[in-house]
């Protein structure tokens, strides 16, 4: 009986440990192209929401071992009706028409989103994609 609780807890240790995020980390980076720190700096939430405001992301992955995709969600919350889902090849990196980027350093990615205006709060979420199709668990970062 020691025996099986043995194999069984060591099974499930196992299980557990390869089904772990790879991704450690999410940053939203906003940058504002028509308005300067300063001006930025001095305005109240509500007019900062209508400013463009262009994203970037930055995921920082503990391991890029078997991974196929990396898809990210944006929006104004989670679940909201409003969110953007792209999912970017993980062995194609470059500028796409839609606006979006995908370029990779190392462990570290860094997504443009695009530009957005009429957003105060940014919802993120960063799912890993692997070369088998699993999907694991979103990260998820919020910027207010």
């Amino acid at each position: 009986m020691k025996k099986i609780f043995a194999t069984l807890c060591l099974s499930l240790f196992g299980f557990v440990s390869f089904s772990q995020n790879p991704v450690s980390s999410v940053q939203i980076n906003p940058t504002y192209p028509n308005a300067t720190n300063s001006q930025i700096s001095g305005m109240d939430e509500e007019t900062r929401a209508h400013v463009q405001t262009d994203l970037a992301v930055e995921i920082n992955m503990s391991s890029v071992t078997n991974m196929g995709k990396i898809a990210v969600k944006v929006g104004l919350a989670e679940g909201g009706s409003d969110l953007f889902y792209k999912e970017f090849d993980f062995s194609s990196p470059g500028t796409f028409a839609d606006g979006t980027s995908f370029s990779r350093s190392g462990n570290t990615l860094t997504i443009g989103l695009g530009s957005f205006s009429g957003y105060g709060t940014y919802y993120t979420e960063v799912i890993a994609i692997r070369t088998n199709g699993t999907a694991e668990t979103g990260v998820r970062a919020t910027l207010n």
